[in-house]
């Protein structure tokens, strides 16, 4: 396979990066202290160091000598083996921790002369052994250390201290075996590209682009889609020729340098050699070679990501002429944005009709040829296993030029793409390879999953985290650096963006979010680079031991087949009998180094006790089983950060010590679970992050003031039976205001006896209740004060995230807060105040701080329902409400009149609101829903004389409504439903009455159908 031993590399500084926190954090120095061992910890620690400050060079020197990759996979095994090692100590020490917890009040403390450890064949290490254990693995990193030192200075002293991308690029240089690419087009009819031709035909010539820099338009897409082909196509066209004065193109070399990069484009300009190697004369030259000239300059296959190189380029080129530009092909994001694209083209994949014209042209020289129906069905497989890349169709396309024969189509279409031609190779390897050591190991980590397996964030991050690959000093920052990580590999095309999609998130908010694929060929480099780490072996595959050394991922169907010595990483990506209704007994004995245990969609029942032993687990996934109950021993997996109960439809309940789960970050499980078995001890786990509900007692462990240490929730937290809280103190507890991360928050008290709280009371914890000003959404439900506290009414306007808020028979109050304040309000919806009678001016914005400004600047939604006593809505001014587009009133009996201009309002509905007489213009109405008119209703409809044409219009339960008030209305309606349950209409042309069924009108009025 050409490259694909050198594709595997080793990649371990991010796993010593870990490493060495474990060795900084704070349980591991109790650790020493405790045992004794703090000195040779020291030692390890230091050795640690020295090995660190060359892993860098040596990382990216392994390509270019074999022997540094001998050394670094006998430092991954010693590395793998410490880390499992100090997490042993860490869990010691977290254990013992909770046990003096549980034993404060004893007179002494036990004293241990052992502890558990995992990796000895009686599962312990005595007191005199772990100093021993310590300094073995101390000798052997010093041991690597010292081979590896005569390396590393070597290549110091040849290269110098380099930065690590221009190492990078200099290793990049002796693998890119690829053709350069010239200005020359092989083909110009090129298939499925003509929109992208236009388009960017378009963005080179636009004159809406100015400045003392030349605009730079950007082609981003993965390696082989044909994005060098194509500014070919653009750069030779006739028109483009005849619009540019100069035109240059230039292969952008792999290792990066302004002084080079400067000389070829000047090369390119003058069609002579550069003699002169220094930045200083040649800048001056170019600057002379282009002022006052119209040029389009082409950088093709740009790599790099250092902002300074590329002004520096620019410079020369300040004086070309307008219109000039820079067009420039990258596989990143990141290259477009830190160059200063103006506009990127994100190059999309060729439809499968575009691939199998392609595959044909390849084949037989000709797209219009006819070809048996026999190799068609076969070829067409072959094209949709490309995925729209150019450079795979044509690369198999040229295996089968001019050949005929059935089996060897079929061949081509059975073989794995990976091994089929080396040109892809080359073409896609440069992209891992670009790569941080850290974006490596995730990039690799997606092997396990099967091609076409749809990723999304929430999904595959936390796997990244449970296996290590993520700094883990900040709890709350932990899942955003692997969001980072993620983007940053969509961003250099190793994912693809398949579609956005509604999910329901694990707080059971409600989020549009990505759905990302790998393309083939990149699932195939995927797992050429990830040989010896991750294992996919599918229920079809014969057993068979992996005997390295070490922790391996692993997606198998089988936990009863003994397939990988020690794996951290057991998924199951499938569908449900992938299982049996058990897991072994002995899973733990055999796996002692699992870290994801993924069994969601199986058939399990049970989990054995020994699940207890896996110590190092950190992401269990449970979710769409048939498990009844969980065992204790759950409890003791003190490193567990995500436990998935989702759609676990026969489980009940929770085990008791689930407060020993201290590093515990996701607990993801249905809503009725959360109601009605909250985890007990939830005050202990304070990396938790999802609590979507919470129910207050009066039981000390169900107080709201257990909320006080979980500072790091985020998204939904909803708090329900708030009358159980007996004290502003209690409330006060709960610091919600210090919990910056949430997103929504809904305090709810229940509809019935409040033995606990006077409305003085409520009114007091409500105010100690406030929330953080990150907030997005506020909804507060059966609050029965008198007022809404000061933070509603005084200080709403600091919370400039908050975009919805909803207010629920908060049945005392008579008076709204100023929610005009709130400058990104967009839904706004008030139910059962019963005691408002009146919107003033203060309604929208408080006098004193509006600075003249008019409120409600981006509402969208606004809701009034259940509004028995409300009657007059006033204040409202021009500028007003100048967003707003659905306005909905129900039960609102006493109203008398709307606001007089909603200027952008396209939907209205009002129902029961039987007193209103006074309607407001709607210039941009486009959808009116009335239920239940008894007057007033033809003063409204006249106005509709001097409106725009509406497309539907409803009216409901409107007793002897006559259909003659709706004929000024026949020319602008598209759509009238009428409906009646027990009234009678009469049509007034017949003089008959009508009985209600239905009506469908479409594009003029009529009347309803008789029943």
């Amino acid at each position: 396979m050409g490259m694909a031993p050198e594709l595997a590399e080793i990649i371990i500084s991010p796993l010593v990066n870990t490493m060495r926190e474990k060795l900084g954090a704070p349980e591991l120095r109790d650790f020493g202290s405790f045992w004794g061992v703090e000195e040779q910890l020291g030692n390890l620690s230091s050795t640690l160091d020295g090995i660190s400050a060359m892993l860098c060079f040596v990382e990216e020197s392994q390509i270019r000598n074999p022997l540094l990759r001998i050394y670094l996979g006998d430092l991954k095994k010693v590395i793998l083996y410490a880390n499992l090692m100090l997490d042993e100590f860490i869990y010691e020490t977290l254990g013992r921790r909770l046990e003096d917890e549980r034993n404060q009040n004893r007179a002494r403390k036990l004293v241990r002369d052992f502890l558990s450890f995992s990796f000895n064949e009686n599962r312990m290490l005595r007191r005199h052994e772990i100093p021993c254990v310590i300094n073995e693995i101390r000798d052997k990193l010093a041991q690597i250390r010292e081979s590896i030192e005569p390396h590393y200075l070597k290549v110091v002293e040849i290269e110098g201290r380099e930065h690590e991308l221009e190492r990078r690029q200099r290793t990049i240089s002796l693998l890119d075996t690829r053709q350069k690419s010239s200005s020359l087009v092989v083909d110009s009819d090129v298939v499925g590209r003509s929109e992208d031709k236009s388009l960017l035909i378009s963005l080179l010539a636009s004159r809406r682009y100015s400045g003392s820099k030349v605009p730079v338009v950007a082609i981003v897409g993965m390696g082989g889609l044909g994005k060098t082909t194509l500014s070919q196509i653009v750069y030779n066209d006739p028109d483009v020729k005849m619009h540019f004065e100069l035109r240059v193109w230039v292969c952008v070399p792999n290792e990066f340098r302004v002084e080079r990069l400067t000389n070829a484009i000047m090369e390119s300009i003058t069609l002579k050699p550069c003699l002169i190697s220094l930045l200083e004369p040649n800048h001056v030259k170019l600057q002379d070679l282009v002022r006052g000239k119209k040029i389009l300059l082409v950088l093709d296959d740009a790599w790099n990501e250092n902002r300074s190189y590329w002004e520096a380029l620019w410079a020369p080129f300040r004086v070309a002429a307008a219109g000039s530009r820079v067009l420039v092909t990258t596989r990143s994001q990141k290259v477009a944005s830190v160059m200063g694209a103006v506009e990127i083209l994100p190059l999309k994949r060729l439809s499968d009709e575009d691939c199998w014209l392609m595959f044909k042209k390849q084949v037989f020289g000709d797209e219009n040829t006819d070809v048996h129906p026999n190799l068609e069905a076969i070829g067409r497989k072959i094209v949709r296993r490309c995925e729209g890349l150019p450079l795979a169709v044509t690369t198999l396309g040229g295996l089968l030029l001019a050949k005929l024969d059935h089996q060897e189509w079929q061949q081509v279409l059975e073989s794995k793409m990976w091994d089929l031609e080396e040109n892809i190779m080359p073409a896609l390897s440069l992209s891992y390879h670009y790569l941080p050591a850290h974006l490596k190991l995730c990039f690799a980590y997606c092997s396990l999953f099967p091609k076409g397996y749809e990723f999304r964030k929430a999904i595959l991050v936390p796997l990244w985290m449970a296996e290590g690959f993520i700094p883990s000093k900040q709890v709350e920052r932990m899942e955003e650096i692997g969001r980072e990580y993620f983007d940053d590999l969509f961003h250099r095309s190793f994912f693809q963006c398949l579609r956005k999609s509604i999910f329901i998130e694990r707080d059971f908010s409600t989020k549009v979010e990505s759905v990302f694929v790998i393309h083939e060929v990149m699932h195939d480099l995927a797992q050429s680079v990830s040989k010896g780490m991750c294992f996919r072996i599918e229920h079809d595959e014969p057993n068979y031991i992996f005997k390295r050394a070490g922790t391996a991922s692993l997606l198998i169907r089988d936990l009863n087949k003994d397939i990988v010595k020690s794996p951290s990483s057991f998924l199951s990506v499938r569908s449900r009998s992938l299982l049996e209704d058990h897991v072994p007994y002995d899973v733990s004995e055999r796996f002692k180094c699992l870290r994801v245990l993924d069994l969601s969609n199986s058939s399990i029942r049970c989990l054995p006790d020994s699940i207890g032993y896996s110590k190092h687990l950190r992401c269990l996934n449970l979710s769409c089983t048939r498990i009844s109950m969980l065992p204790e021993s759950i409890c003791q997996l003190y490193f567990l950060q995500t436990l998935m109960l989702k759609h676990c439809s026969e489980l009940h309940g929770l085990p008791k010590g689930m407060g020993n789960l201290i590093n515990l970050q996701y607990l993801v499980m249905d809503n009725e679970l959360w109601k009605s078995h909250r985890p007990a001890g939830i005050r202990r786990l304070t990396c938790l992050k999802t609590l979507p509900h919470y129910v207050v007692s009066q039981a000390d462990d169900n107080k709201i003031g257990e909320l006080k240490e979980l500072q790091h929730l985020e998204g939904l937290l909803w708090i329900l039976r708030l009358e159980n809280v007996a004290t502003v103190w209690e409330a006060r507890e709960a610091c919600l205001k210090n919990k910056r991360r949430l997103d929504q928050l809904v305090l709810e008290w229940s509809n019935g006896p409040r033995n606990l709280q006077t409305r003085e009371d409520s009114e007091a914890i409500l105010d100690a209740l406030q929330p953080p000003l990150e907030l997005e959404s506020l909804t507060i439900t059966w609050y029965l004060g008198l007022r809404f506290p000061d933070w509603l009414m005084r200080d709403l306007s600091s919370f400039n995230k908050l975009v919805s808020v909803k207010l629920s028979f908060c049945t005392n109050c008579k008076f709204l807060p100023p929610f005009g304040q709130l400058p990104a309000l967009e839904s706004l919806e008030i139910v059962g105040l019963n005691e408002v009678t009146h919107l003033t001016r203060e309604f929208y914005i408080d006098g004193q701080a509006s600075g003249g400004k008019n409120g409600f600047q981006k509402l969208k939604f606004l809701t009034f329902d259940l509004m028995y006593s409300w009657e007059e809505w006033y204040g409202a001014e021009d500028g007003e409400f100048p967003c707003l587009e659905e306005l909905t009133m129900r039960k609102c009996y006493n109203l008398r009149r709307l606001p007089p201009l909603l200027p952008s309002v396209k939907v209205v509905k009002i129902e029961y609101c039987h007193s209103l007489t006074t309607f407001p213009k709607l210039p941009s109405i486009c959808s009116i829903e009335l239920l239940t008119f008894k007057e007033g209703i033809s003063n409204w409809v006249n106005q509709f004389s001097s409106l725009y044409p509406v497309s539907e219009y409803s009216v409901q339960h409107s007793t002897n409504l006559s259909l003659a008030i709706l004929r000024p209305l026949e020319e602008r309606l598209q759509a009238v439903a009428i409906s009646e349950d027990d009234g009678e209409l009469q049509n007034p042309l017949t003089g008959c009455c009508l009985r209600m069924k239905s009506t469908i009108p479409t594009g003029s009025l009529t009347y309803p159908m008789l029943e």
